[in-house]
């Protein structure tokens, strides 16, 4: 039966037909009133095969009926809790006409937090029934954002991997090595710029990170006939000084000791200015390009 379990009343009534010199007629009797008790029950259930996710994914649901078979134009609907498995405002995410179990294909909100507590039911329509959850909890990975920090000691760096979301680390030092370590060091065969990539997987996938270290255990040129730092040391301001013997300079670049970009501009003339009243004091380097090449000096800031 597709009624809603309950209690009914209903009545019978005769109808006869009679002739006479009048010709025919219709006689109606009272029926009798009698109750009815529907005792039919609905209810849903439903499983995942399995049981972790990423935002976004899509997830097959299987869910079957307890009781009678569901009304002609019933849909069944999926609802997704929040991270606490409440459903209190549940997210429709799949749904399916018809009056008896089957499968729907689901997706997993994109905005879905990482979390483990999730669930997931299936309700009906016709007539309508919220159903069970499907009793277990459900875990939402996090989407892998790469991302590292590091120390140095001459050529020498401590690479710490420091992202979320993934537990595979893939190091390319710029140099021809590579390391599968999760938090590797590595040694310099000699100083330049290097450009260190990692890569990070996960559940959810993958994700990558670059950074360029400049100036690794780089011996610093003193040629001071080919550009000077005037002041040197300098407080809130310095300037550059081409020589006359350098050439033309086309760019100046500063770096911390780290190794860390701080300052670049172009060098239009035979000098430039910058302005260092909002740098941290210390030590840094002054790398000018130009035609004979890259060179390099060290600035110190007070």
């Amino acid at each position: 039966s597709c009624m809603v379990a309950g209690d009914y009343r209903y009545m019978v009534r005769a109808e006869e037909l009679r002739t006479g010199y009048s010709g025919s007629y219709h006689n109606l009797s009272q029926g009798v009133i009698e109750g009815i008790t529907n005792t039919a029950s609905y209810y849903v259930q439903c499983d995942l095969a399995d049981m972790e996710y990423c935002p976004g994914d899509s997830a097959y649901l299987n869910y079957f009926f307890l009781g009678a078979e569901f009304c002609s134009g019933n849909v069944f609907t999926v609802e997704w809790s929040d991270q606490n498995g409440s459903f209190a405002q549940p997210t429709v995410i799949g749904s399916v006409a018809g009056t008896i179990g089957g499968g729907i294909w689901c997706q997993i909100p994109n905005n879905a937090v990482p979390a483990i507590g999730y669930r997931i039911r299936v309700n009906a329509s016709n007539p309508q029934t919220v159903g069970a959850d499907n009793g277990l909890d459900i875990k939402i990975d996090p989407q892998p954002t790469a991302n590292f920090s590091y120390t140095q000691s001459n050529l020498t760096y401590q690479f710490t991997s420091t992202g979320p979301g993934y537990f595979q680390q893939a190091w390319d030092f710029g140099d021809g090595n590579t390391s599968l370590q999760i938090d590797p060091m590595h040694v310099y065969a000699q100083g330049g710029t290097y450009t260190v990539q990692m890569i990070g997987t996960g559940y959810c996938g993958s994700d990558t990170v670059e950074e360029t270290l400049a100036l690794v255990g780089v011996g610093l040129q003193r040629d001071l006939m080919a550009f000077r730092i005037v002041p040197n040391p300098a407080g809130s301001w310095f300037e550059v000084h081409r020589d006359g013997q350098a050439g033309a300079l086309q760019h100046v670049k500063i770096y911390d000791l780290l190794g860390h970009a701080v300052h670049q501009e172009a060098m239009p003339g035979d000098r430039l200015r910058i302005e260092t009243g909002e740098w941290p004091r210390g030590f840094y380097v002054v790398e000018v390009q130009g035609r004979k090449g890259t060179l390099r000096q060290r600035l110190v800031l007070e």
